[in-house]
């Protein structure tokens, strides 16, 4: 209770509530952005890969080969 010493039990409940309505939702928002971004980032890969499959300048195999390692990442 060394933190009751410095700060009261008042402060100490407006920075918890502080941190539970702010900051955490927060955090969340940013993890949720940068899982967005990456889905719409291999979305984005993916639907080149298959451009250049339908365009000839790729084999279905190497398509298939590229399509498997841009979702093992």
């Amino acid at each position: 209770m060394i933190l009751c010493g410095i700060l009261g039990v008042f402060e100490i409940v407006i920075i918890l509530i502080f941190m539970v309505l702010v900051i955490f939702p927060a955090v969340k928002m940013v993890s949720a952005r940068r899982r967005n971004s990456q889905y719409t980032e291999k979305l984005d890969q993916l639907e080149r890969l298959e451009r250049l499959f339908r365009d000839g300048s790729i084999s279905q195999k190497e398509y298939n080969r590229q399509k498997k390692k841009l979702f093992k990442k």
